[in-house]
């Protein structure tokens, strides 16, 4: 897509339903987090990332399918789903699970960084967390190890309407480029470093989630499971 900056362009690749996947697992299955959460005053995430963050990278080998890497071309999604877990309460619990989901989208963006790599040759060196997510801690860590780049989470996490609003002061002459109104505008409030202790789990990881996505999502089009989503007219 073409960007508001001119010679500009935006590879739209959209991590799908992340938000409303965390929402339906933390409303199905943490009962007593919210209880306790609403009882002390706190926020219900808060607590499910304290649990999720003594769970060790990978998440025992769990792996999560929800929303796919970008296909422009055949827009689908498979059915939800957990595998490779066991049954032993200890390691496979609901805390276990929620690391998966947030390790899910983290293996997506590395997906679309792939994507972009493809299709320019270049990558970022950084990423850019915003929007209800980077409120955890947790999640931007694990992004940063996933990706294997350092994660820079603004002050303002709305970013939608802040460039908006950065977009409008240039408009009307507060800044002289769109640029310099970011650089005016935008503040960090924390910056997580890529642990490269947990590279090589994360890289077994990825390559197996693909693999085992490529099949869920195999089992969707031949109508063995219903998929999460799929494109009008796909």
């Amino acid at each position: 897509n073409c960007h508001a900056i001119p010679d500009v362009w935006q590879y739209e690749a959209l991590a799908f339903k992340p938000g409303l996947v965390m929402r339906w697992y933390r409303d199905g299955f943490c009962q007593e987090e919210k209880a306790e959460a609403e009882k002390h005053g706190v926020d219900v995430y808060d607590l499910l990332n304290e649990k999720a963050a003594q769970i060790p990278a990978g998440s025992y080998g769990t792996i999560c399918c929800f929303s796919d890497v970008m296909n422009y071309i055949h827009w689908t999604h498979a059915s939800p789903t957990f595998t490779n877990f066991e049954l032993d309460p200890e390691r496979f619990n609901k805390y276990t699970f929620y690391r998966a989901i947030l390790e899910n989208t983290a293996l997506l963006v590395r997906g679309h960084i792939e994507l972009v790599k493809d299709a320019t040759g270049n990558e970022p060196d950084e990423l850019v967390f915003a929007g209800g997510a980077s409120k955890s801690p947790l999640w931007a860590q694990i992004l940063a190890d996933v990706c294997h780049k350092r994660v820079r989470v603004p002050q303002v996490k709305e970013a939608t309407a802040l460039g908006a609003a950065i977009l409008a002061g240039y408009g009307v002459g507060l800044y002289p480029s769109i640029a310099e109104g970011a650089h005016r505008v935008v503040k960090w409030e924390q910056t997580f470093e890529p642990n490269s202790e947990v590279f090589d789990v994360y890289d077994k990881l990825y390559a197996t989630w693909r693999e085992i996505y490529d099949t869920q999502l195999t089992l969707a089009e031949t109508g063995k499971t219903k998929g999460l989503w799929r494109a009008p007219g796909v």
